[in-house]
């Protein structure tokens, strides 16, 4: 990650939540402050995703990416979030 990477002018940040292993073949998103639960390369933010706030102060993220997250839950929280 380059320095400032994922900071924005106004002092926000661009995250990537679940951002992944790039040495698995996934694709992490450039300008962004990344996070994962695991501390895989280009990796700032090493947390479960439900731990996120502890991290990132409220109202700091301008932009936000997040992909690969639902193997972050378990099929019941999962369900209980889900309004079809």
């Amino acid at each position: 990650m380059m320095p400032n990477e994922g900071l924005n002018p106004d002092g926000t940040i661009n995250l990537d939540v679940c951002s992944g292993n790039p040495e698995d073949g996934e694709r992490q998103a450039e300008g962004f402050i990344r996070h994962d639960i695991e501390k895989f390369q280009g990796i700032s933010i090493v947390c479960d995703l439900r731990e996120l706030d502890q991290h990132v102060k409220e109202g700091n993220v301008k932009h936000l990416r997040a992909s690969h997250c639902l193997e972050h839950f378990t099929i019941e929280e999962e369900i209980g979030r889900a309004h079809v």
